[in-house]
């Protein structure tokens, strides 16, 4: 059952609802298609009549009474499901709710500019914001995207403001996303990989095969120029939200597997950043078309106290980063004496032990004898390696 207090409106519950409120092909599962015809009859902010027809977009999905970004959410949360009859009706069953994973925000400052690059201009930072998840046993976790209401408004502030690039695709109306950057632009134009943007994922390192998925971003009038001047807010009784629609027909959402990229921000200046964002995540059990789950994580604010360095925190590695304030996953943990983690214990790893020599604190791998330095006994330590 899922319990609209959720999102911090009415105490009112629902199990099911007409499946002719979400499938509008009359096929009996919701897909991509429905929700085209969801959007088509959809009015942001608008009142529902309590008369309205049982169709997409005229059906109050939360029952609130006002066509908003929780009506989308629970859409987002049903596709691919199939309508089931139930006492001479045909229904979708809303998923449940499940208790958050969500740790915490992680910034990583990722550029300094001291010397500008292109039209960015000297002394800006560009920073990534990421939301830290643990996972789900036995099960997957996928985004759905980024939402505010008047409750918990989804916003950003940089005074001084952010930079957008003129090739980020992004219209005056629009909010910047990810999905409209074309990595192609990377090599001639190398400033527009830090244009400030939000996202529902990192898909620029993401495998040929998995596709940008297609999102939908409520517009505003000038909400480009709002978020370009570093005092962008979705604050509004209907609120805002990036929501990744699922891949029956398209693509599919993204994976969430520890830290998750949503949101890269170029700050003006080097000032100060801070914001606010609610997510949406569903459960699945390992096949995108099955939601077991809905995870709603609502109005969780960011600033630079979030600011870590990312890296391999285990000085047992081979890519131990002293550094480094949070493990971002990444630590090379190999063979004891295998420093380079090539599976070989050869003489590139003595010569690599040797430089360490006389090393008395962050000795990383070196230290064989965990003795806190690295002296003879480590190379003892290395030789029977060696030889065995």
């Amino acid at each position: 059952m899922l319990s609209l207090v959720t999102f911090g409106l009415s105490a009112t519950e629902a199990q099911t609802l007409p499946c002719s409120c979400l499938d509008g092909s009359g096929d009996e599962v919701v897909t991509n298609t429905d929700f085209i015809s969801q959007v088509l009859t959809y009015g942001w902010g608008d009142s529902i009549p309590s008369d309205s027809g049982v169709e997409p977009g005229m059906c109050d999905l939360d029952g609130d009474g006002t066509r908003n970004v929780h009506d989308f959410i629970l859409f987002t949360s049903v596709q691919n499901q199939y309508c089931q009859e139930q006492g001479g009706e045909e229904v979708l069953t809303l998923v449940d709710i499940i208790p958050s994973t969500f740790q915490g925000w992680i910034l990583e400052l990722v550029a300094d500019h001291d010397a500008g690059l292109g039209d960015i201009p000297a002394g800006a930072k560009t920073y990534r914001l990421y939301a830290d998840f643990a996972g789900l046993p036995a099960n997957e976790l996928r985004m759905i995207g980024l939402w505010g209401d008047e409750q918990a408004p989804w916003f950003i502030e940089a005074p001084g403001g952010l930079y957008v690039s003129t090739f980020s695709g992004a219209g005056e109306d629009a909010l910047p996303g990810q999905q409209d950057i074309n990595p192609l632009f990377f090599s001639v134009l190398p400033e527009v990989e830090f244009s400030s943007f939000w996202t529902v994922g990192a898909m620029w390192a993401a495998p040929a095969t998995v596709e940008m998925p297609y999102t939908l971003t409520r517009e505003a009038s000038g909400q480009r120029l709002d978020f370009e001047a570093g005092d962008w807010s979705s604050a509004g009784a209907s609120g805002s939200g990036m929501l990744a629609v699922a891949a029956s027909i398209w693509n599919d959402r993204v994976l969430v597997d520890g830290l998750h990229l949503m949101g890269q921000f170029t700050v003006l200046d080097g000032q100060a950043l801070s914001g606010q964002a609610s997510m949406a995540l569903v459960k699945t059990d390992g096949s995108y078309s099955d939601v077991l789950g809905l995870m709603v994580v609502e109005g969780a604010p960011f600033d630079l106290t979030n600011l870590e360095v990312l890296g391999c925190t285990d000085e047992a590695a081979s890519n131990y980063d002293a550094e480094a304030t949070y493990d971002d996953g990444t630590c090379e943990v190999c063979a004891a004496a295998d420093g380079d983690c090539n599976g070989i214990v050869d003489i590139a790893d003595l010569l690599d032990m040797l430089s360490y020599f006389g090393c008395t604190t962050d000795c990383g791998w070196s230290d064989l004898d965990e003795d806190g330095a690295v002296g003879v006994s480590d190379i003892l330590a290395w030789l029977t390696a060696f030889g065995g």
